[in-house]
């Protein structure tokens, strides 16, 4: 559809990357197709580094995917700020 997007997920958010989840006992199914999906239209993920530190996340407990970046805060200020539209969840 012509429209950059950029998945950006800090704090928390960033536990849903994490590889081998199992959510189904409270109703949440695995990100894996989604994460094809969104591959296929090379939709952009970025996680923030300063944050993972913080939960004590690397990148290699992330699931792998094609399109993930591992941004810092700076980055997240500039991407917010150049945004045209941000949607937070």
């Amino acid at each position: 559809m012509d429209i950059k997007t950029m998945i950006v997920l800090f704090g928390e958010a960033i536990f849903t990357l994490l590889k081998n989840q199992d959510g189904t006992s409270i109703h949440i199914p695995a990100m894996n197709g989604a994460l094809d999906i969104l591959a296929m239209s090379e939709g952009r993920i970025a996680a923030v580094q300063e944050d993972m530190d913080i939960l004590g996340i690397t990148k290699e407990d992330l699931v792998e995917y094609p399109y993930l970046e591992i941004i810092d805060r700076e980055q997240l200020d500039l991407l917010l700020t150049g945004a045209q539209c941000t949607l937070r969840f």
